[in-house]
């Protein structure tokens, strides 16, 4: 997209989803979820089913971001040099820091990430990634009607059957599936090519807030089909959510220092998953490391684990600033553009 055309309530959706995905980690992996009890265990999970939308928002940003973008396969080559920096890097650390923790071919693991899934979402996405272009030829030659149809395919096969018969019906894995990437980007360049201009910000938000508070009942009070089944990515509660949150923030105006310091943040999103969730720092580091939280008063607790995250996320993303930055000095990105303008040049 051209940089007039901007929708940076979209890039502050990037960087807040980011933070919601932090926060998922300090209570899951973290270890104040499955130990918080009584009050403090209906809190955390009120706050993981506010945030569990937060991967789907990912994808469904990528569809309503890309249908009407140029596809440009440079973009999957630095986004694979990135995941790249990050694996071979922090395993060459921990080679000196902690070695006993490496297993036998990590560096060899190291430089195929997709192949190995060392990142389950980088795997599903660079599937996906090769799909774009038909999909995307596909989805702007439906009529409105045929948009609606299709986006009510999608929310009835991959949501409303799994929820209704309580089993993984085709298989998505629960979400951690390049299928069901391939679905929330449909769902987003649907969104993208409807018309949601009745639709306010109250409203879209309003909505978000409803499947939230149905999810976390789900888990507590209301145990059908099953409890927590609606904290979970294929639940039709959260896919919903992220749609509304997509559609709502895509309506935020940025002020013009608002804008800079979104498109200051907004790069270096994707750096901070993966620095903190890489296997070596997820397993080694971050497991159990915030357990003691859980045995605060609530809102200490949610206090503390927001912070923590807030912290984790701003680290994480002044280290891929650093990678940013030598990126750019090496001029990585501009060296592959050319090479790709001069194949799709020879092929005319």
């Amino acid at each position: 997209m051209e940089k007039t055309n901007r929708n940076y309530g979209i890039d502050l959706l990037r960087i807040v989803s980011m933070m919601m995905v932090t926060l998922l980690h300090v209570f899951g992996q973290g270890g104040i979820l499955y130990t918080a009890v009584g009050i403090n265990s209906k809190t955390v999970w009120f706050f993981e089913t506010a945030a569990f939308c937060a991967a789907n928002c990912y994808a469904v940003i990528s569809g309503y971001v890309g249908v009407t973008s140029k596809h440009k396969y440079t973009n999957i080559i630095m986004l694979y040099l990135q995941v790249v920096f990050y694996t071979v890097l922090i395993a060459l650390g921990y080679s000196f820091y902690k070695p006993e923790v490496l297993s036998e071919g990590v560096f060899f693991r190291a430089f195929f990430p997709f192949i190995y899934n060392q990142y389950w979402y980088f795997t599903a996405y660079f599937c996906l990634f090769f799909f774009i272009p038909f999909i995307n030829k596909m989805l702007v030659s439906l009529s409105k009607r045929e948009i609606k149809t299709l986006l009510l395919t999608v929310l009835l096969l991959f949501t409303v059957l799994p929820t209704m018969f309580h089993c993984d019906v085709f298989n998505l894995n629960l979400g951690y599936s390049a299928l069901w990437i391939i679905a929330l980007y449909v769902l987003g360049g649907c969104l993208k090519l409807l018309d949601f201009s009745r639709i306010g910000k109250k409203t879209a938000f309003g909505v978000y807030i409803l499947c939230v508070v149905l999810s976390w009942l789900n888990k507590f009070y209301i145990p059908y089909p099953k409890d927590s089944f609606f904290v979970s990515y294929i639940s039709p509660t959260m896919l919903i959510a992220a749609a509304s949150l997509v559609i709502g923030f895509s309506k935020i105006n940025a002020g013009k220092y608002a804008a800079k310091i979104i498109s200051f943040f907004s790069p270096l999103a994707f750096g901070v998953f993966l620095i903190h969730t890489h296997p070596l720092i997820w397993h080694n580091w971050l497991f159990n490391r915030y357990v003691s939280f859980a045995f605060y008063s609530p809102v200490k607790m949610i206090g503390m684990s927001i912070l923590t995250a807030l912290a984790i996320w701003f680290v994480c993303s002044m280290i891929d600033l650093v990678r940013h930055i030598l990126f750019g000095i090496l001029k990585i990105k501009k060296i592959f553009m050319n090479i790709e303008s001069k194949i799709i040049v020879e092929k005319k």
